[in-house]
């Protein structure tokens, strides 16, 4: 059973994995094509493709999953 996906383009969509922070990027044939670390910003390439669809489709990653940041924690004023 597959999760919520996000259609990133016509031959390209996208589902959070069960690991906390992690997107995969699977092709129109459902292959994996992609695993992106929310938590790093890191993007992991588990197939080949054109580096124009490469650049597309990590761009619309970061657009659409920023990497999370630490917020610091600000103690009241007294």
């Amino acid at each position: 059973m597959h999760q919520v996906r996000k259609n990133i383009n016509a031959d390209f969509y996208c589902e959070k994995a069960k690991q906390p922070g992690l997107i995969k990027v699977f092709n129109a044939d459902e292959y994996l094509m992609v695993e992106y670390s929310q938590n790093t910003g890191a993007v992991r390439w588990q197939r080949l493709a054109a580096a124009p669809q490469k650049a597309a489709i990590e761009r619309w990653l970061t657009e659409n999953f920023p990497v999370f940041t630490a917020k610091a924690a600000i103690a009241p004023p007294l």
